[in-house]
């Protein structure tokens, strides 16, 4: 499989992702997302995983509505932002966990999830072929798999 760009690289494009997020169009995405996510996906608590979940704006949104999330991220400082983020909410803290991996190194022990996110990472990747299949292979059967990509080359 492709490697992602580094993590340094991401961290890098983490200031400008926090500002692009709390700008209208921002904001209007990640409702829009997460309003659709939510509709999809059962009313009783699911397992959700969430593959480059940068500054834990799904997860955070995810675990809210009372699911458990487990958020990837290959920078150990968007995993930082992300935890603070979630640590500074009274409610969902508990149900979320945070994993430092990219989509290719990414051990989970088999676990299979019922919701799976992967939003603006494919246009990071040389490939983004191998990386839909290997997220698809960690949905449960009867799950969501939802991608979002920013250009065609993903």
């Amino acid at each position: 499989m492709t490697s992602e760009a580094g993590a340094g690289d991401f961290a890098a494009v983490g200031g400008a992702y926090a500002d692009h997020s709390a700008g209208g169009r921002g904001r209007l995405r990640h409702d829009l997302v997460a309003r659709r996510l939510l509709d999809e996906l059962p009313r009783r608590p699911c397992h959700v995983l969430d593959v480059g979940c940068g500054n834990g704006e799904m997860v955070l949104r995810l675990a809210e509505a009372g699911h458990r999330v487990t958020g990837v991220d290959p920078s150990a400082g968007m995993l930082r932002a992300a935890a603070e983020r979630v640590a500074a909410r009274p409610g969902p803290a508990g149900r979320v966990r945070f994993v430092e991996a990219d989509i290719g190194t990414l051990d989970l022990g088999g676990a299979r999830f019922d919701a799976v996110c992967c939003h603006g990472v494919l246009m990071y990747l040389d490939e983004s072929g191998p990386a839909v299949a290997r997220l698809a292979g960690l949905v449960a059967a009867g799950g969501v798999l939802s991608v979002l990509a920013r250009n065609r080359r993903s």
